[in-house]
């Protein structure tokens, strides 16, 4: 079967976002009063949750019980200003695209693949992630967007993947995704999608299990990934041409 989509995270698996978000969600619970900061470690627990406001309503019932009635009051308006603080921290330049990630997309849509997002983030991260760090036209590649405004169910739930082959009118045979963490990567693999996994950097040791490949990230010519598990890779960088030879033998 033919290559014909690749299907990408966003947090973690297009851009270091979670540093980004642990800052925004703690400007946002200064900002409503709520005395209370997420510190790193803190934070790489809280995303084993998926979607920030389930991460916030997880961690508020189990730190600040006593607190849930007021947060929730709080929580649209709270999550609203959470959005507005992250965009301007991506508008900064504070955070960069992974490796290869530009380079792979730009290939793949010379070469006529389709594009799309699966993601629990919002469509203004995508939109602000995209325009930002990618081309200010950037936002529109992606014709199939799977985020927490188009499908109700988080991931693991795989529906956001099948959200996405229905938008790209594809087959799950027909596409590769591209995630970060354990939680993304059940949901591909549990859409039938084969997947190459780059564990961010908040999820190190997250497992892998059922990855198609497993590398450091993506690449670049003059900064090599490294290959961690999975099937080889002919190049010190993903090319389309590994894409292909990985999906091949993947089909079988």
């Amino acid at each position: 079967m033919e290559l014909k989509a690749l299907i990408f995270d966003v947090d973690g698996t297009l851009a270091e976002t979670e540093e980004g978000h642990r800052l925004a969600f703690n400007a946002a619970f200064e900002k409503f009063g709520f005395d209370w900061q997420w510190s790193p470690s803190v934070y790489q627990g809280l995303l084993q949750v998926t979607g920030g406001k389930e991460r916030m309503r997880h961690y508020v019932s189990t730190a600040f019980p006593d607190q849930t009635d007021r947060f929730e009051e709080n929580i649209v308006e709270l999550h609203q200003y959470k959005q507005e603080r992250y965009a301007e921290i991506i508008k900064g330049g504070e955070i960069q695209l992974r490796p290869g990630i530009k380079r792979l997309i730009l290939e793949a849509r010379q070469a006529n693949l389709k594009l799309g997002i699966a993601t629990t983030s919002t469509m203004l991260s995508i939109k602000t992630l995209t325009t930002s760090l990618m081309d200010e036209k950037a936002f529109d590649w992606f014709p199939a967007k799977g985020c927490a405004e188009t499908v109700p169910s988080r991931k693991p739930d795989p529906e956001v993947y099948n959200y996405v082959l229905r938008e790209l009118d594809i087959g799950p045979e027909e596409a590769i995704a591209f995630e970060d963490s354990h939680i993304g990567l059940t949901a591909a693999r549990a859409a039938q999608l084969a997947t190459v996994f780059c564990p961010s950097r908040y999820l190190p040791g997250d497992s892998s299990e059922g990855a198609m490949v497993v590398l450091s990230n993506l690449g670049e010519p003059d900064k090599p990934s490294d290959y961690l598990a999975g099937l080889k890779m002919e190049n010190t960088h993903v090319t389309l041409a590994d894409l292909r030879s990985w999906h091949s033998q993947a089909q079988g």
